[in-house]
């Protein structure tokens, strides 16, 4: 914790790992002092996290909320279970300045400093490909309502699966080498086939 911003969560950057989407996570950053604060937020991987606001002024008593957009993974990272990417969050008062590069500038004295690590965690309401791909079935559909209902849905798994079919073409690939990620799409891929055949054949 900085002396001039309370930053929460403290310690981890938590974010609730999901594939193939976007996993946003946040920062609040309050001020505890009489002063304006200037902020700055850093990151070990810059082109993997969307940062916004990264920079600005927290009123005195004020918080805000800095949003932080991890972006979408096509496959498990490989260092899953402990993440090496890390955030720096720097405060400093203003003195009624807005020029950030002065503010931060090295040399400064007066710049606080909170490390956090990322933390990737498990989501609490994982999805799987079924659910994305399916809706749920609409209450007292007539039999010929649900032949054209079960027809759309054989269509929408079978582009899924030729859709996780190209992307393991594409991994094989790659040097000829296994890559994390292949289990979990030949996973995916298996299900989809025993989900189309159990229920539609």
């Amino acid at each position: 914790m900085v002396d001039s911003l309370t930053v929460t969560p403290s310690g981890e950057l938590p974010f609730a790992f999901e594939l193939r989407k976007q996993i946003p996570s946040e920062l609040v950053l309050k001020n505890t002092t009489k002063e304006k604060q200037a902020f700055k937020v850093k990151t070990t991987a810059p082109k993997k996290y969307c940062v916004k606001p990264n920079t600005g002024i927290v009123e005195p008593g004020a918080s805000l909320t800095v949003t932080v957009m991890m972006q979408a993974h096509r496959e498990v990272p490989a260092d899953f279970e402990a993440c090496k990417d890390k955030f720096l969050v720097q405060a400093t008062p203003s003195g009624g300045s807005t020029d950030m590069a002065e503010l931060f500038a090295r040399g400064n004295e007066n710049i606080k400093e909170t490390k956090l690590r990322v933390a990737y965690v498990k989501s609490k309401k994982p999805s799987t490909v079924l659910e994305e791909a399916l809706p749920p079935p609409p209450a007292n559909e007539s039999p010929a309502e649900e032949r054209v209902r079960l027809q759309k849905e054989v269509g929408l798994l079978q582009s899924r699966n030729r859709a996780l079919v190209n992307d393991l073409n594409m991994m094989q690939k790659r040097g000829g080498k296994i890559v994390r990620g292949f289990t979990l799409l030949h996973i995916l891929l298996t299900a989809i086939l025993a989900f189309i055949l159990g229920r539609y054949l």
